[in-house]
């Protein structure tokens, strides 16, 4: 009879409240996160993955309310960076610490050459983004060895996205933007400007092209540019609503890969991923909240965990993982890439090897990299196969 499909569940912007006070909504969303967090947990024991953030500890806390001898945590941490050392399993054993959970650190090793990325060609039928060339931690398994569910943070950066001001401009009222813009500075933060504010202003916006490194050939065949046009508001919506930060966030299809990739990490290891933070009462809960003030910087979630995470933890800047800032300052060796059969076909090596050296591995350059290293293991031109 043939397969339909139709969409499980649709993103609508709830109405934005103005009336109840910010610290007081972030009670609300609190309160939300606590159920969310009891309904997929339901007595049972759970592992979590906990980073030194807001969003897993905030979950953490909220799983340790339903009995802290059933649950466990673990965090990953690289054993070398550029500069200093990878803290974030301090801040984790600090919250593991006051919630009182075991709490194990897995530490990501040097590879086994010294060498930061892999190189070594791989087989999979799909591009793999796993540019690091280390050994599997094992945290993953541990926390499945403890019980079938997985708690993860992952989808607090898009429910606390800031919209910038820029977006605002017609959309928020102006008194309660104005009231927002001075409140903000008065609890000691800035509101986001926005990039583009001439274009913004006038109504446009800068066009998304693909990557320079990209050969021509492969642009004009599948005639890119107008692929992404067409396609720009469906991979990532334009919304004109208070909280559109928030909104195109959760509306990418970027998630739709996400929960692929941890459905079929789960299923590997008799483990199922439950991310408690995008549960549609806890979405909507932070989507009611006005964009200024209590959203920047998750200013109402860390309000909210007062007496539930430890001061120093709630008052952390969000920090960029160590991973990042090292892939920035890379500059790879490319003389120790592998070769590919028909890889200049998919990608000018020339604008690839300019951008690192302009820029450093940004990921742009990593996700070439990884396309580059598949390719090496085995893919080659459709007219060769």
């Amino acid at each position: 009879a043939g397969a339909t499909s139709r969409a499980a569940w649709t993103l609508r912007a709830p109405e934005v409240d103005r009336k109840t006070p910010w610290r007081e909504q972030g009670l609300h969303w609190r309160d939300a996160l606590d159920v969310a967090t009891a309904d997929r947990v339901r007595g049972a024991s759970a592992s979590i993955a906990l980073s030194g953030g807001i969003d897993s500890t905030a979950i953490a806390a909220s799983a340790a309310r339903l009995g802290v001898d059933r649950l466990y945590a673990a965090t990953d941490v690289l054993g070398t960076v550029l500069h200093g050392r990878d803290d974030e399993g301090d801040w984790a054993s600090m919250a593991a610490r006051h919630l009182g959970i075991r709490h194990q650190i897995f530490t990501i090793g040097a590879p086994p050459d010294d060498e930061p990325f892999a190189w070594q060609p791989v087989m999979s039928s799909m591009p793999a983004c796993a540019p690091y060339n280390v050994e599997d931690t094992g945290s993953w398994r541990a926390m499945a060895s403890h019980a079938p569910i997985m708690l993860h943070g992952e989808g607090g950066d898009e429910i606390w996205r800031a919209s910038e001001m820029t977006r605002l401009l017609g959309v928020e009222p102006w008194v309660a933007l104005a009231r927002g813009v001075v409140e903000t500075f008065m609890v000691g933060h800035r509101p986001p400007l926005g990039l583009n504010v001439r274009g913004r202003l006038r109504g446009t916006r800068k066009r998304v092209r693909p990557p320079r490194w990209l050969s021509d050939e492969i642009a004009r065949r599948f005639d890119l540019e107008a692929l992404i046009d067409a396609g720009l508001a469906r991979i990532a919506p334009v919304v004109r609503v208070p909280r559109s930060g928030s909104m195109k966030g959760l509306g990418t299809a970027l998630w739709q890969g996400c929960v692929v990739d941890y459905d079929a990490a789960g299923a590997s290891l008799g483990v199922e991923l439950r991310l408690p933070l995008l549960d549609y009462r806890v979405v909507e809960a932070a989507l009611r909240l006005p964009p200024l003030p209590g959203v920047v910087d998750k200013l109402a979630a860390r309000e909210a965990l007062r007496g539930r995470l430890p001061r120093a933890l709630l008052a952390r800047n969000k920090a960029p993982a160590a991973a990042t800032d090292d892939c920035r300052e890379m500059r790879p060796p490319w003389a120790r890439l592998p070769a590919a059969p028909g890889l200049t076909y998919y990608i000018d090596v020339a604008r690839l090897k300019e951008d690192a050296v302009a820029s450093g591995a940004t990921w742009e350059v990593l996700r070439a990299l990884c396309l580059w290293r598949w390719l090496a293991g085995g893919a080659r031109r459709p007219d060769e196969r």
